[in-house]
């Protein structure tokens, strides 16, 4: 009796250990995968004419799945922990941002969520949604917008920064403070 107890025992923990295996798989494949390829901590850098014109540290790249053509050429980029814009040798933006996605047929960069765009000389732009056209080399969004400066901040519905012109279009609710700083004044 004790040794037909002792091999119904087994079996039992046998099935249970098996059946927990069985569920586990199932999980894995219910999983809703969205995209082809994934690649952890990546460093991309881009080039034009042999110069570099971007430098980014992500800390994850997925190449979507999709079978529309267009979704193809982009590529999404999960948290840039560190990301550099250049012109010519300088560094001309720092960028923080959630999420970009770039589209490798017209170079364009789409970033979404906290974006914080450093330049160089101390200005930053500070929005939600920026869009980069590469051909007309342009910054562009239609979110609210925060432009910090040395002697200030810019609220705006939206702007248009046209690197080309060096023109900055700003619109819809524009709002600027100033920092006046002096012998006896230190208010906004």
């Amino acid at each position: 009796m004790k040794r037909t107890s002792l091999y119904l025992l087994v079996i039992i923990v046998m099935l249970g250990f098996s059946l927990v295996v069985f569920l586990e798989g199932e999980e894995e494949e219910g999983e809703q995968v969205d995209y082809q390829h994934k690649i952890k901590e990546a460093r991309v850098v881009s080039y034009l004419d042999r110069d570099r014109r971007w430098d980014l540290l992500l800390e994850e790249v997925i190449e979507p799945l999709a079978t529309d053509e267009e979704q193809l050429e982009r590529i999404v980029a999960h948290q840039v922990k560190e990301g550099k814009f250049f012109e010519g040798e300088q560094v001309r933006y720092n960028l923080a941002v959630e999420r970009l996605i770039y589209d490798q047929q017209s170079e364009n960069l789409e970033l979404r969520g906290n974006v914080q765009l450093k330049e160089s000389m101390g200005q930053e732009i500070k929005t939600e949604r920026l869009d980069w056209l590469a051909e007309d080399q342009k910054f562009r969004t239609d979110s609210s917008v925060i432009y910090l400066f040395n002697d200030g901040q810019l609220s705006a519905g939206g702007m248009i920064v046209d690197l080309t012109e060096e023109i900055i279009d700003f619109k819809a609710g524009v709002e600027m403070t100033f920092n006046f700083e002096g012998a006896d004044n230190d208010e906004e």
